[in-house]
């Protein structure tokens, strides 16, 4: 179900308890089918690509054929009768519970949470304050009102105001306006965080790099990359190195460019740069219609035992480097361009 609330929310977790979750999507029956053979059940649509790949019984490798599969009214009936009981405590909720595949929300109505399972999308001053994509992505335009959004895919976000915004397994780019800045409390992402005209207290990026422009962040956290442009204000860089092909040197740049004489790049805390930290990544791949998740190393691994012994900042672009370098323990070096002022 793509669109859910408090409703589709309970409703899964009584399935699970009444046993009326298929075992194969994980989800509230849809279609209820019984094998005849073993009297397991599953959703209609589940269990015919399943006999696609082998005519085996998913939870028991019972064979059986076509003929055996026939549609339990028992477990239809019981799943109606679940649903009534619950909409009983959720009525209005209820009503928006619809199968999807991505949903748009655009009334200016109030909800504590929206849990979709793809792609969900709000316009124009939803006031959803909790958002969920459960397996997708999350896209909001002109809603100054959220609280907390949460999606493993992108999440993008124009003239939007939240306070934690989550894309753990992808990037996030977020936007406001010269006139209105866009404002969060954290911007956390596994990947690349681009953000512009924003003001946030913290931006996070756990394998990744992030770009600002005309925004003011008191704390950045990122992987290899910060890039500012355009007259960004910033506290405190925590940057962590990585290995590049071919260099036992670990790195890390900090990239700079005003746009105008008065748009300069302040930081007015400290850099702290790292030495390469082991990580993983999430890695999912498709074999015989499931996919199959697994954690691989991330980043390019050292060669030698030697490796990383000394890292190395780079400061490039355009601007003056007045806050101090810290060096956490490692041992390093900066390197800067050509237009570079480093007053240390």
């Amino acid at each position: 179900m793509e669109v859910t609330s408090n409703f589709a929310t309970y409703f899964s977790e009584e399935c699970e308890k009444e046993e009326l979750e298929c075992a194969i999507c994980i989800e509230p029956l849809n279609n209820p089918h019984m094998i005849s053979k073993c009297l397991h059940v599953f959703c209609k649509s589940c269990i015919d690509e399943s006999m696609e790949r082998k005519s085996e019984c998913p939870s028991c490798n019972t064979a059986f054929k076509a003929k055996n599969l026939k549609h339990s009214h028992d477990h239809e009936s019981r799943l109606d009768r679940l649903k009534s009981k619950i909409r009983e405590f959720f009525p209005k909720e209820s009503e928006s519970s619809e199968e999807a595949t991505s949903t748009t929300i655009e009334e200016s109505v109030k909800y504590e949470k929206i849990m979709g399972a793809l792609h969900v999308t709000l316009k124009d001053d939803c006031r959803f304050l909790n958002v969920t994509s459960i397996m997708g992505t999350i896209t909001a335009m002109n809603c100054p009102n959220l609280q907390n959004l949460e999606a493993p895919g992108e999440i993008k976000l124009k003239n939007c105001n939240a306070e934690i915004v989550d894309s753990y397994e992808s990037g996030i780019r977020a936007e406001g306006n010269s006139k209105l800045p866009s404002k969060f409390t954290t911007l956390k992402a596994t990947h690349t965080i681009i953000v512009g005209h924003v003001l946030a207290n913290l931006v996070q990026c756990t394998h990744g790099k992030i770009i600002a422009s005309d925004s003011a962040i008191k704390s950045i956290e990122a992987i290899f990359e910060v890039g500012l442009f355009g007259g960004c204000t910033v506290g405190n860089i925590t940057l962590e190195t990585m290995f590049c092909k071919d260099d036992p040197n670990p790195k890390a740049r900090i990239i700079s460019h005003p746009v105008g004489e008065r748009d300069e790049n302040v930081i007015n805390g400290t850099i702290k740069v790292l030495a390469p930290q082991p990580k993983t990544i999430i890695h999912r791949e498709e074999r015989e219609g499931s996919v199959i998740t697994t954690e691989v190393p991330f980043g390019i691994q050292p060669e030698s035992e030697d490796a990383g012994k000394v890292v190395e900042l780079y400061i490039l672009g355009v601007g003056t480097l007045r806050a101090p370098v810290e060096f956490v323990g490692c041992e390093g070096k900066i390197i800067c361009g050509e237009e570079i002022v480093h007053e240390s």
